[in-house]
């Protein structure tokens, strides 16, 4: 990866960091929304990226955030979890068609897959992470509940960034 391109992910994990520290985690949803759009970066890192790199960028982050929204290692564990998954979901071909193939980029083609892929991994991160938050079987019907509608609000949030800053391909 070149320099620019570096530095326009770092500017994407420092804008979706200060997003979720300033507006997301002080507006008062509700108990039942509580959306989290630090797994966008992850979601977004380009496929050329080798696993082991991967898996350490997403922990960085994922203790990063732990320390200063105080979650506690929920982060570090749900995004090691999507960075994980991430990597079967992703073609195996050295250059995937981006019309037909989800090609992780800051340039994104929205189709089909794509969006599957975002819904997919986005409700995976929040069940994960919320299933370690309240940490109890006799909730499970809320965690359910609380992960299907954060998932869906941060899925709106991602949308709205995909809209104004990374400036979407539609197929």
């Amino acid at each position: 990866m070149n320099a620019k391109l570096v530095f326009n992910y770092f500017l994407l994990f420092i804008g979706l960091f200060l997003f979720q520290l300033t507006v997301l985690n002080n507006i008062d949803l509700g108990p039942y929304f509580k959306p989290q759009i630090l797994v966008l970066f992850v979601l977004l890192l380009p496929k050329e990226i080798t696993f082991s790199y991967l898996l350490l960028l997403s922990f960085a982050l994922g203790l990063f955030s732990d320390i200063l929204l105080n979650t506690n290692g929920l982060n570090a564990s749900s995004l090691l979890l999507i960075a994980f998954i991430r990597r079967f979901w992703l073609p195996k071909e050295v250059n995937p068609r981006p019309e037909f193939n989800v090609v992780p980029s800051l340039r994104v083609v929205l189709n089909q897959k794509w969006l599957a892929y975002i819904l997919l991994l986005n409700f995976i991160y929040h069940f994960n992470f919320f299933i370690l938050d309240y940490f109890s079987f006799r909730l499970f019907f809320k965690i359910i509940v609380v992960s299907v509608l954060s998932c869906l609000l941060s899925i709106f949030f991602q949308w709205i960034i995909f809209k104004l800053f990374l400036k979407p391909k539609l197929y």
